[in-house]
């Protein structure tokens, strides 16, 4: 029994609603004391453990390989970054399957902006394809000024399945890893799009298995 949970049952839960966990006065402000969780307790621009890693020690932008920043070839710098955030009635992949939720959700789309939407001569609502050396999947058009030119945002994620060709964007990703934290880097994912005039072809159970 954790003592957070204090004073909260389940009868105080549905006669109010929602209980506060019971958090100590001296723990409810972060770093109320003034120390971080660093060597020196301190803010530090300067990281001596990132020094000892190998990393470059002050904050600092480094363009990824992948990036139209360092590419090589035309078809490379004329790619876009493709973020991800969160679904409004998924948690990740988890409940994708949950009829209601998805109708709420809407469908498999991807926001983009006004500029380079017309650059490509794509239609708000146009069926469009998102593709890279990794692999491609078919998004609806979602043209939107609430993302920055150079940037698609595709909410994670729709089951393949729930998808147009049977494919999303985890077709699109890396399996790299970070490289200080080796955390994912599905956030580091670059691609070309285009409108799509043809009707999309499903993909097989076996191939929707092995990236689900």
């Amino acid at each position: 029994h954790s003592p957070l949970l204090e004073g909260i049952t389940l009868e105080r839960l549905q006669r109010e609603g929602w209980v506060p966990l019971a958090i100590p006065e001296e723990r409810r402000i972060p770093f109320a004391d003034g120390r971080f969780g660093t060597p020196s307790g301190k803010v530090e621009f300067y990281s001596q453990q990132a020094a000892e890693l190998g990393y470059d020690p002050l904050p600092d932008w480094v363009p990824d390989s992948e990036s139209p920043f360092t590419a090589s070839t035309a078809d490379q710098r004329e790619r876009l970054v493709l973020v991800s955030p969160g679904a409004h009635h998924f948690i990740s992949s988890s409940f994708g399957n949950v009829t209601t939720l998805r109708r709420k959700e809407g469908r498999p789309s991807v926001r983009l902006h006004p500029e380079d939407a017309r650059a490509r001569g794509i239609q708000d609502g146009q069926l469009v394809r998102l593709w890279n050396e990794r692999g491609s999947c078919l998004l609806f058009a979602e043209i939107s000024t609430e993302v920055r030119p150079g940037v698609l945002a595709a909410s994670s994620v729709w089951w393949p399945r729930f998808s147009p060709d049977g494919r999303n964007i985890n077709w699109l990703t890396s399996d790299r890893l970070a490289d200080f934290n080796g955390g994912s880097t599905f956030h580091t994912t670059f691609v070309q799009i285009e409108p799509v005039t043809t009707e999309p072809q499903p993909i097989s159970a076996t191939q929707e298995t092995v990236r689900n």
